[in-house]
C-alpha cells in the first residue's frame, strides 16, 4: 500500500512502542517519510494464530498523530 501511494519510509527515523490494547500486547513501529512531511504508524496485535496489523499514514506539517492514532487503535476489540 505504501508503494502504491509513493511513500518511502526513512528507516533512520524508526521508533518502537509496546503497549496494551484492550488487554492484548501490541507493538507499534513509527516512521517519517523520506520525501516530505509524512508520519506512518504500523501497529501489530497478535491474536492466537493470527495477527492484526493497523496501518495509519498522515501527511502534513510534521505534526504528531498520536491522539487520533491512539483512539483508533484502542477502539479495536476482540471478536467474541
Amino acid at each position: 500500500m505504501l508503494k502504491e501511494h509513493n511513500v518511502e519510509l526513512d528507516t533512520a527515523s524508526r521508533k518502537e512502542n509496546k503497549f496494551k490494547v484492550t488487554g492484548l500486547d501490541a507493538q507499534e513501529l513509527r516512521y517519517q517519510g523520506k520525501d516530505g512531511p509524512c508520519c506512518v504508524s504500523i501497529t501489530f496485535i497478535p491474536l492466537k494464530n493470527n495477527l492484526v496489523m493497523h496501518l495509519l499514514g498522515h501527511h502534513g506539517g510534521g505534526g504528531e498523530t498520536s491522539g487520533g492514532r491512539g483512539k483508533i487503535v484502542n477502539s479495536l476489540k476482540p471478536a467474541k
